[in-house]
């Protein structure tokens, strides 16, 4: 498959949406934080030179993500940050169908924090096993990912503004030499 360089356009975006957060300001906290726990390292700049000869550029690089922490993912980094700022509770609690719910065991495993993650029922028994190698109860929700979504909202005990800390966690790959 042949690259071609795109046409110039001009993309036109909405009115933009407001919003703020009680989350800290100062983007470098979360990446100090991750430098600190087990298994952390660097994630490399992979050159992508036959993507740089298609386009006529002298190099494309990209970022690989594909493994944090021993996971095959970055969701860690943004469940990391969020259970670090949102660790007043007893336990962590979310659902997912894969990687995030594994993320957060893994973070509530690096804090000594219980961790419940709720899954559908469609999810797949090596799937399952792999968050609870991480030490989290998973209960299994009869239903989709909307009824995961569910029994998460019945068991959380508080309303938080963790969703802010959750984006604000990958922030740590861009301060990265690279």
């Amino acid at each position: 498959m042949s690259l071609h360089r795109p046409p110039c356009c001009r993309l036109a975006l909405p009115q933009p949406l407001h919003w703020t957060s009680s989350a800290a300001a100062d983007p470098f906290q979360a990446e100090v934080f991750h430098r600190r726990l087990p298994e952390y390292s660097e994630t490399p700049l992979v050159s992508l030179l036959h993507v740089a000869n298609e386009l006529g550029l002298t190099h494309v690089l990209v970022k690989d993500e594909c493994r944090c922490f021993g996971l095959p993912a970055f969701k860690i980094l943004g469940s990391a940050w969020t259970e670090l700022e949102d660790s007043t509770g007893l336990r962590f609690v979310t659902c997912t169908d894969g990687n995030w719910g594994r993320a957060v065991a893994r973070m509530a495993k690096y804090l000594s924090v219980p961790a419940h993650v709720f899954v559908p029922q469609n999810v797949d028994q090596t799937t399952r096993d792999n968050i609870k190698s991480e030490g989290a109860e998973v209960p299994v929700v009869q239903g989709g990912y909307d009824a995961a979504i569910g029994a998460v909202r019945e068991d959380a005990e508080a309303a938080t503004d963790s969703w802010s800390w959750i984006l604000r966690g990958p922030a740590t790959t861009t301060f990265q030499p690279g």
